[in-house]
């Protein structure tokens, strides 16, 4: 066999085994894997330590625009859930926010920013190149998991209506906000700017090499990518010269997996 047959034959297999750990760790109901990640002050965090409480896995990044906007939203379901009891937990609710970052002073001055409403702020400096990435089958920011207290993914990338939804029909007692609401539709994916260029819909934020497959949404446009320079690149779709039309396409992009998918100026 050829050195160029070799390569490539290498290259398919290292592709298809990544592809498998990926979604074997996606899969719900399954034990979420167990890691070790920095806290912001310095000392190392388990999950696994943290058995008996709802956990809200949030990856993101302080340098993506698509995971900083649910920010309010995340403080909105703290506030809710984390002085909460639960029918199926001996404790409470926490997030467990986790940011793919190489530069540190700037992901705390994010944090600074945005306000420390929960403690478990924790940084991955390897991004998407770290196992915890493979693990759970990190291909875009941001991504997130509910874990039961039992250690299993009991949601994968849900909307902030459906962990409402799940995590009320558990709570025995609250002294929570429950008059908590939720960012949505227009709010949600805001155009930032004038409507000069028209718009395009953001898919999110992928690393590289990108294995992510499009196919279910290429009919709705043609799939362009930006290189970001940290090892990741922006997908979009389409161009739109009505705002109308963008927002149609968005709800598509939705319905097929980008819940975070929001509508940005095309510049």
């Amino acid at each position: 066999m050829s050195h160029r047959y070799l390569y490539l034959y290498l290259l398919v297999l290292l592709t298809a085994c990544l592809l498998t750990l990926n979604t074997n760790a996606q899969q719900l109901h399954q034990t979420a894997p167990d890691f070790s990640v920095q806290h912001k002050d310095g000392y190392m965090i388990q999950l696994g330590s943290m058995k008996g409480r709802y956990i809200y896995l949030n990856f993101w990044a302080s340098w993506c625009p698509v995971s900083t906007i649910q920010m309010p939203n995340l403080r909105a379901l703290y506030d809710k859930y984390n002085r909460a009891s639960f029918a199926d937990a001996s404790g409470n609710f926490e997030i467990m926010s986790i940011s793919f970052e190489n530069d540190r002073n700037t992901w705390l001055k994010t944090l600074n920013g945005y306000g420390e409403t929960w403690k478990f702020h924790c940084i991955e400096p390897e991004g998407y190149n770290s196992l915890l990435a493979l693990n759970y089958g990190i291909t875009m920011l941001p991504s997130s998991f509910l874990i039961s207290p039992q250690g299993e993914i009991v949601l994968k990338d849900p909307n902030f209506g459906e962990l409402d939804a799940y995590l009320s029909a558990r709570v025995i007692t609250t002294t929570a906000n429950n008059n908590a609401t939720w960012t949505t539709s227009q709010s949600a994916t805001a155009v930032s700017g004038g409507n000069a260029g028209g718009y395009r819909v953001m898919l999110g934020v992928f690393g590289k090499p990108n294995f992510h497959s499009f196919e279910k949404v290429a009919q709705l446009g043609n799939v362009s990518k930006i290189d970001n320079g940290n090892l990741t690149e922006t997908a979009y779709i389409g161009q739109f010269n009505n705002y109308n039309e963008a927002m149609n396409v968005l709800q598509h992009v939705k319905n097929n997996g980008y819940i975070y998918a929001k509508i940005d100026n095309a510049k």
